[in-house]
């Protein structure tokens, strides 16, 4: 330790001595890990705040359409949520992927429609006409009710 660091600690706790004791005794700790939390909250809340509503909006301007499975992640253990790696061709006529990203959500679909998607099974999805980066699928089944139900019957 330089011998000015041991002078400031010194002048510190003899000028701030509640504040010293408050930062460092162990009868604080409950007080400064709330306060920590509480900062934590207030940092984290708007953010994740910010991203549903971008998402929301994003989906206020959205197709149905069918897509290709390229590829299923089923998860479990501490690997991580489930998630079906997708593409399909949007209104433009052009190919999209959707592929797992670090931020992906996992999909509110059933475990069973999941579990049952293989590599190249038809599904249904809903897709953003403003952000590219939003799609999800709706339904995991292709049949004649589906096909029916979201205007793909011919």
């Amino acid at each position: 330790m330089v011998k000015g660091d041991n002078h400031f600690l010194k002048k510190y706790t003899k000028n701030y001595p509640s504040m010293h004791k408050y930062l460092w005794d162990i009868e604080y700790f409950g007080y400064r890990f709330w306060l920590l939390v509480i900062i934590g909250l207030f940092i984290v809340a708007p953010i994740i705040n910010y991203f549903e509503e971008v998402e929301k909006e994003a989906y206020q301007y959205s197709k149905v359409t069918w897509g290709i499975v390229d590829y299923v992640y089923i998860g479990g253990g501490k690997s991580g949520e489930p998630y079906i790696d997708f593409h399909f061709y949007n209104d433009k006529n052009k190919l999209v992927k959707i592929e797992k990203g670090i931020f992906s959500k996992p999909f509110e679909l059933e475990r069973k429609c999941l579990h049952d998607r293989k590599i190249g099974d038809t599904v249904i999805i809903r897709y953003s006409t403003v952000n590219r980066e939003y799609a999800k699928i709706i339904n995991c089944y292709w049949n004649e009710n589906t096909k029916k139900k979201y205007g793909f019957w011919r």
